[in-house]
């Protein structure tokens, strides 16, 4: 995934964003799209480095920065932003809607893999979970790799998103 690789102007070197992945290994255009364990890193990466806010975004407090990622100044592709939005969920009573809203934040986060040829297609589900007493929200992320495998992978959003300071 070139786009998580930045080269440093004048120095002729790169290093990874999510050092986790190595793209050596994960080779997306000869149809070997790399471990299970590679897939998850680069879902997880996605989902959880916190994307800048976008204008009219409520925020979790009138004081949180808007975050976003240095890195979103190297992108390849113009107007091109990394992470989710899903850190703006923190705090928020887990309705119908705010489920739906990580949906859609999720689904917005994860694109960036299926433009860049990891996955043919992926879907997100999301569902308000009850967890020793108390309720989180958990997606289920599902998709086709360009070599035709399917993968599936679980991840208690609340579990990431519910610390301050993230």
């Amino acid at each position: 995934m070139a786009e998580l690789l930045v080269s440093v102007v004048g120095n002729n070197q790169s290093f990874d964003i999510c050092p986790q992945v190595n793209d050596r290994e994960l080779d997306v255009t000869s149809g070997n799209p790399g471990s299970s364990e590679e897939m998850v890193t680069l879902v997880l990466c996605s989902l959880f480095t916190w994307r800048r806010a976008n204008e009219g975004d409520e925020l979790p407090d009138k004081d949180s920065p808007l975050h976003g990622v240095w890195y979103d100044s190297f992108a390849t592709v113009p107007g091109r932003k990394w992470g989710s939005r899903l850190w703006l969920l923190f705090r928020k009573i887990i309705t119908e809607d705010v489920v739906n809203l990580a949906r859609v934040y999720c689904e917005e986060a994860l694109q960036g893999l299926v433009d860049d040829g990891y996955f043919l297609s992926l879907e997100v589900t999301t569902w308000r979970a009850l967890e020793d007493s108390i309720y989180q929200i958990n997606a289920r992320v599902n998709g086709v790799l360009k070599n035709g495998a399917r993968f599936s992978y679980e991840v208690p959003i609340s579990k990431y998103v519910d610390r301050e300071g993230s």
